[in-house]
């Protein structure tokens, strides 16, 4: 079987951030300042419009807990997509600002990828791979953020990578269960049938 949205709800959430090993769980609360560049830059590096249930999820974070401050840029335009590729399993956007005279790039995808974009050496991506497991292991999908600008003067590179990035963190995201499945996997198991699972996703 499919997994999103046959096992589980395919209702995707923000529920925590982790920045620099200080984990935040999502509540009615104020969200700290220090977390406001990962939420903008994750709805930055997303679709305007988005289809995709975690893009959703990042926009109607920012929607409950950010709209119509600074990090809302409903009046930037989308210059141009990097899109993910099997070598780069992050996507990067780049945004023109009406009252800026610099590009502004985002970029989310797998935290190994954004490491490396990043240009993290193997000491710094190994210390932050602490902070995505520790999400992982809560059961929630794993998403690294990262920023960078480039002026209007130059031509844009042909490569994400060329840019030079700055990591924000990490978001957690839950696509919940459905009720009856983990009773339908103990009937399968008790009928000898085995179960195995293929994903993406971290192992943990």
């Amino acid at each position: 079987v499919d997994k999103t949205g046959t096992l589980t709800e395919n209702a995707m959430k923000v529920q925590k951030f982790s920045l620099n090993h200080e984990t935040l769980t999502l509540s009615d609360l104020p969200i700290p300042e220090a977390f406001h560049s990962l939420i903008e830059y994750g709805v930055l590096s997303s679709h305007r419009d988005p289809f995709d249930p975690m893009e959703k999820a990042i926009h109607k974070t920012l929607e409950q807990y950010l709209k119509d401050t600074d990090h809302d840029h409903s009046n930037w335009t989308l210059v141009r997509e990097y899109p993910l590729t099997d070598q780069l399993r992050a996507m990067a956007c780049v945004w023109r600002n009406p009252n800026s005279d610099l590009f502004t790039i985002a970029a989310k995808g797998a935290p190994e990828d954004i490491f490396d974009l990043c240009h993290f050496d193997l000491e710094q991506t190994n210390r932050m791979m602490k902070d995505v497991h520790q999400l992982a292991n809560d059961g929630l999908r794993v998403l690294a953020v990262a920023k960078s600008t480039f002026t209007n003067s130059e031509e844009l590179p042909p490569k994400s990578h060329d840019f030079k990035f700055e990591y924000l963190g990490i978001m957690g995201l839950e696509d919940p269960l459905r009720a009856e499945v983990p009773e339908a996997l103990k009937t399968c198991w008790k009928a000898g049938i085995k179960v195995f699972m293929l994903t993406g996703d971290l192992p943990n």
